[in-house]
């Protein structure tokens, strides 16, 4: 089996991701928000789910798993880019990747405060340091599509 390099991993997720947010921008302002998620899933499911179908991987689970699925999915997907896709109506896309960078430390804070999850500091390290990008934006205008900088600063 092929074992990929740390680098090579890395180049895959910002790659992966910030193409991510670049392309959001496209669909933003020709359709809902709630549409354009629903249908950006609907694609990736059916891609999901004929891969797992080319590797033999099984389809059929028990109800309680289907339950469980739909509720992670509706929660960490669903929800969680309509409300990606509605600020990037409003902010540019930089600044609404730079929010998300937030969401693990959000996520590990709301699992102990719910669950009682152990957070390790290794977790809260790692989503402190995706916070400094906030620190650039000073002011109410950096974050408007509108905004362009004065003087040809940036």
């Amino acid at each position: 089996m092929h074992r990929f390099k740390t680098w090579q991993l890395f180049a895959a997720c910002v790659l992966t991701w910030g193409t991510t947010w670049f392309a959001i921008t496209f669909q933003v302002g020709d359709i809902a928000p709630v549409v354009a998620v629903a249908v950006r899933f609907a694609v990736a499911g059916t891609v999901v789910l004929m891969l797992s179908r080319l590797r033999g991987k099984p389809w059929r689970f028990r109800w309680i798993d289907h339950a469980r699925f739909a509720f992670q999915g509706a929660f960490l997907y669903g929800i969680s880019y309509v409300c990606v896709y509605e600020a990037e109506r409003h902010v540019v896309s930089g600044l609404v990747a730079v929010g998300y960078s937030a969401s693990p430390l959000v996520t590990g804070l709301g699992a102990w405060a719910l669950f009682k999850v152990r957070v390790t500091p290794r977790s809260v390290i790692g989503g402190v340091l995706g916070l400094p990008g906030f620190i650039p934006l000073k002011n109410g205008k950096a974050g408007s599509p509108e905004h362009e900088p004065e003087d040809g600063a940036s």
